[in-house]
């Protein structure tokens, strides 16, 4: 606590089992979150350890899905942490090294936005908005920072959480319980992002067939143009022959 301001620090970073920046079909990643915090056992304390939490993801689609379900997940424990005890003032300070992720967020959501990136991802925009409102309500002021990776040592524990989605720990893997069991905010935002994910894959597979269809059409009737003008000139070319030969043999 600082000049009777309540501190709430979260470290945030995400991990993925591929090296491209998205894919459609979804393969395993995780992310973790790391915070220190002024209440302890719902009352306030002075802080003294860092506490941490590593989530699995059985299917994630980019880097961008990973890092932002864990500035997801650093906000839901915010949430709970702030709704334990009374203050009157209270910060909410997140860490993260992903740039992109802040972009992001900070684009919003809304129908002007498309393609299959800012479709699975705005669920979690979405969610990280409300969740702000929330602690807002709660009296808490929200800070989002970018740091460069694993610039501190909370970030490189962090960053360490992450990268445990291949090990099969019941700390990090929760796919064995059902979906009202779990706490990790991936999981319960999974169905609204494969949705929304789909379908702008559907939109513009759709925008894209359109295209070739229209594009087959357009060389199918050059090509038969192509073809009657050569006829046509083949024609004329045999006519003129037969018609040289007829006044050399006169």
């Amino acid at each position: 606590m600082i000049n009777g301001e309540l501190q709430l620090a979260f470290w945030c970073d995400g991990s993925l089992s591929f090296t491209n920046n998205v894919t459609v079909q979804g393969k395993p990643g995780g992310y973790g979150v790391v915070w220190r915090s002024d209440i302890d056992g719902g009352v306030p304390s002075t802080p003294t350890v860092f506490k941490s939490r590593g989530f699995y993801v059985n299917k994630a689609y980019s880097i961008q899905h990973m890092e932002m379900a864990a500035i997801c997940q650093a906000l839901a424990k915010a949430i709970e942490l702030a709704s334990k005890v009374s203050f009157e003032r209270c910060r909410v300070v997140v860490f993260t090294d992903s740039k992109s992720s802040v972009d992001r967020i900070n684009l919003g959501v809304g129908s002007t936005l498309t393609g299959f990136y800012n479709a699975h991802t705005e669920p979690l925009t979405k969610a990280i908005i409300c969740q702000s409102h929330k602690l807002d309500q709660l009296g808490c002021l929200v800070e989002l920072n970018w740091v460069p990776r694993c610039a501190t040592e909370a970030l490189k524990l962090a960053d360490k959480l992450a990268g445990r989605w291949s090990e099969d720990d019941a700390d990090v893997c929760q796919h064995r319980q059902t979906l009202d069991m779990r706490d990790s905010v991936a999981d319960r935002l999974h169905s609204e992002i494969k949705l929304r994910g789909q379908g702008a894959l559907h939109v513009r597979t759709s925008k894209y067939q359109r295209k070739r269809a229209k594009k087959n059409a357009m060389m199918r009737k050059q090509n038969a143009q192509t073809l009657a003008s050569v006829h046509h000139r083949a024609s004329s070319k045999a006519k003129h022959r037969r018609g040289g030969r007829g006044r050399h043999f006169r």
